[in-house]
């Protein structure tokens, strides 16, 4: 091999010492316009020559190499690479390397695995369904605690209209006690006048004692009707109770929900802007 330029030779002493002092695995890959004349690679990270072997020394340049556009175009190339090249995804930054006169005399290629970005960007975009998973979730929820809520309310509207008309019963009751009461007086009135007429009044005895009947009945019937009017109206408190402790349980719930679906889309914006940087990440 041709003695090297004093640029490159410098380079190539530098080459081993870089991966002390980078934070990141790396791989070094020196050049000359024809072949590698140097490759350092990294623990996890092996790069493959054209053949599919692991780089080395004297080495062709691969036409599709980003070291190979670097130095044409005299320029600094990033490129990212998949996990099927080097069985693990990294990104190579290229440069030519420069005599005094601004000619090319080789090239060198810094490559760096990004697993731990494309980690990141797995958990972030776990994290992002998870998060949309749970919002469409709880989305749901928030729907059905409303429809509890209304329901509620609907309760609510039934009970008080329920209540309202047990108590308009009152005075049908109290109207029934009064026409029972005037048979009553009619009835013993009717007695003591057959009882007054005498032998010509058994029929109309008959009618009266039907009539005392039909009152001592109507009497009864009224206070078995008052009785069950008042077992409903107690049911009715007691159901007012129930839709009064359901409505304060379904509005600290809709209060609750509100509140985990804040939480929720801040999570979803989290992930989305975990995403994006785990993306931008080079």
């Amino acid at each position: 091999m041709e003695k090297l330029p004093k640029r490159l030779e410098m380079i190539l002493e530098l080459a081993p010492l870089l991966n002390k002092f980078m934070p990141e695995d790396i791989g070094v890959t020196i050049v000359n316009r024809k072949e590698v004349i140097a490759y350092y690679s990294g623990e996890k990270l092996v790069l493959k020559n054209i053949k599919g072997e692991t780089t080395k020394k004297g080495d062709p340049i691969g036409r599709k190499w980003a070291i190979n556009k670097a130095m044409k175009n005299k320029e600094r190339i990033v490129t990212e690479v998949d996990g099927t090249v080097a069985g693990t995804p990294y990104i190579a930054v290229s440069n030519p390397i420069l005599n005094d006169e601004g000619e090319v005399i080789g090239g060198i290629t810094i490559s760096q695995p990004i697993d731990k970005k494309e980690e990141l960007l797995k958990i972030s975009k776990e994290l992002l369904d998870a998060a949309e998973i749970v919002n469409n979730q709880v989305e749901g929820i928030f729907i059905e605690a409303d429809k509890m809520i209304k329901t509620g309310e609907d309760l609510d509207d039934i009970s008080g209209r329920t209540e309202a008309k047990v108590k308009n019963t009152d005075g049908i009751i109290a109207a029934i006690e009064k026409v029972s009461d005037q048979i009553k007086i009619i009835g013993m009135n009717a007695s003591i006048e057959a009882a007054r007429v005498g032998k010509e009044g058994r029929g109309f005895a008959v009618v009266a004692e039907e009539t005392q009947g039909l009152a001592s009945k109507s009497t009864s019937l009224t206070l078995e009707v008052k009785e069950t009017l008042n077992e409903i109206c107690d049911d009715v408190i007691e159901l007012n109770n129930v839709v009064e402790e359901i409505n304060k349980a379904s509005n600290e719930q809709a209060d609750i929900i509100e509140e985990i679906y804040a939480q929720i889309q801040n999570l979803v914006v989290l992930g989305d802007k975990l995403v994006k940087m785990g993306e931008k990440l080079s």
